[in-house]
């Protein structure tokens, strides 16, 4: 399974996680979709971080997510 996360490291999109990358990065580049709007709006909000350093979105499976204890 295949995780999104957010700039702040907040999973966002599926709880349960995508089977695929694919299908976790089509959510995240599909104009229309509601996760995509979701990246943007928590990257555009007002924090500290530099914008021309901060990480916009990662995909991680489901090993990596727990190893770094966000899932």
């Amino acid at each position: 399974m295949f995780y999104i996360f957010d700039c702040e490291n907040k999973l966002i999109g599926n709880p349960k996680g995508y089977a695929t990358h694919k299908g976790a990065e089509r959510q995240c580049e599909n104009n229309n979709s509601k996760v995509r709007a979701q990246i943007w709006a928590n990257f555009y909000k007002p924090k500290s971080a530099d914008f021309k350093t901060t990480r916009i979105y990662s995909i991680m499976n489901e090993g990596m997510a727990r190893d770094r204890g966000l899932i």
